[in-house]
């Protein structure tokens, strides 16, 4: 009986502890990216839109800058002098890592 008890409360246990490794860990404002991570898939997005990051520099880098949205915004300006319009924005969903290009206008 009491190995049978063991058991059902070993197994019980390594359930629960895979499923909590599968489960991306939420930081105290809610966001499970690292600020790291975010500007890596940034920077990959703005690569596949053809935007030569070497003109640019990242501006900043906010967790749901607008809206509660569960949406990080990274800002990147054009090196100086810059031109009108020589910015933009990726939008990243923070629990699907899809990025969004918005360029400047």
């Amino acid at each position: 009986m009491k190995r049978a008890i063991l058991t059902i409360s070993l197994i019980s246990f390594l359930s629960m502890t895979l499923q909590c490794q599968t489960i991306p860990k939420s930081t105290e404002h809610g966001n499970r990216l690292s600020r790291d991570e975010v500007i890596k898939i940034a920077k990959e997005k703005a690569k596949q839109e053809g935007v030569d990051l070497a003109k640019y520099y990242m501006k900043g880098c906010h967790y749901e800058y607008v809206e509660k949205d569960h949406t990080w915004t990274v800002f990147f300006d054009g090196n100086p002098p810059t031109a009108v319009g020589d910015h933009f924005q990726i939008w990243i969903d923070d629990h699907t890592k899809e990025a969004t290009f918005m360029p400047g206008e």
